[in-house]
């Protein structure tokens, strides 16, 4: 539910939120979501751009909480260091936790598509979301609302480095 809501608010993309470092991805305040923007390495030796954008509350709260749940799993052993702030519990259960990948981000997703049923088609198959159509929402609210700005503070938000991104 944290990714869902996360992924909707901060419409950042799946790979900047795979790499969510748990004890640095905000800022002093907790008004910032910092995170390793992407498409931003061209000509700088693979190296992304540390990036930030205002985060609302709600999602601060939910971040607070997973890293709340991992300080204590290394206050009692379980993990030498806090990890990626997706990184989950074995299903097999090894002991600590596994690295946020593609396959458990989507898997997270799923889980909140079963949990909170989402629709299902013809077929009685799940209908299960992906971080780009919350990207996407995003975008369309975002213009729907017309609420706080024009085009170039949603490229901004999206973190877009040219017109040619879309």
């Amino acid at each position: 539910s944290v990714q869902l809501t996360v992924g909707t608010i901060m419409a950042r993309r799946v790979d900047e939120l795979l790499t969510l470092d748990a004890s640095k991805c905000l800022d002093a305040s907790k008004s910032w979501l910092m995170f390793n923007l992407a498409k931003s390495s061209r000509r700088a030796l693979g190296i992304r751009q540390r990036e930030s954008r205002p985060i609302d509350a709600i999602a601060v709260e939910m971040i607070e909480e997973l890293r709340r749940f991992q300080r204590l799993l290394k206050r009692f052993g379980v993990i030498d260091d806090m990890t990626d702030l997706f990184a989950t519990p074995s299903s097999m259960g090894f002991s600590g936790l596994q690295d946020c990948t593609i396959y458990l981000y989507n898997r997270h997703l799923d889980f909140a598509c079963d949990y909170f049923e989402s629709d299902l088609n013809a077929e009685g198959q799940r209908y299960y979301v992906r971080q780009h159509q919350l990207r996407r929402f995003f975008a369309i609210m975002f213009f729907y609302t017309n609420s706080f700005g024009e085009l170039d503070t949603l490229r901004w938000m999206l973190g877009h480095r040219n017109i040619e991104h879309g």
